[in-house]
């Protein structure tokens, strides 16, 4: 089955469990789970490791990703790690962008994310003088 942002969670080649877990919390096609990243996934309760690397390479089969784009939860939880705090900050800030305006692949908004992440850069490192 070939999955595009329109397509609904319950035709989504997933266990019935992880539909249950996603239409739970407001997640109902594509394009709303392509918003979310691999940690507001881990963060919804009855979704595991298993469950959420299987949704991942569900959308990577489709040419799709997580807003974080990791392949799989380990790439995820090494990418952490190396993120520096300007990307963890643009990173935090693009979500919240994209819960009140936009799509995935609006420039605009990364733009804006990355600006918001270079003030908050310059304000911890004022508070840390």
């Amino acid at each position: 089955m070939i999955i595009n942002l329109n397509t609904p969670i319950e035709k989504m080649p997933i266990s019935t469990r992880t539909k249950k877990v996603l239409l739970w919390n407001d997640i109902n096609n594509v394009e709303q789970l392509c918003a979310l990243s691999i940690s507001d996934l881990i963060k919804m309760e009855n979704l595991g490791k298993k469950s959420v690397d299987d949704i991942c390479k569900m959308l990577a089969a489709n040419g799709l990703s997580l807003l974080c784009d990791f392949k799989s939860l380990d790439d995820y939880i090494l990418g952490v790690n190396k993120l520096s705090f300007k990307d963890q900050f643009a990173q935090s800030a693009l979500q919240g962008l994209l819960a009140f305006h936009g799509t995935i692949n609006d420039r605009t908004l990364i733009v804006a994310a990355y600006d918001y992440a270079e003030m908050m850069m310059e304000e911890r490192n004022a508070r840390n003088r």
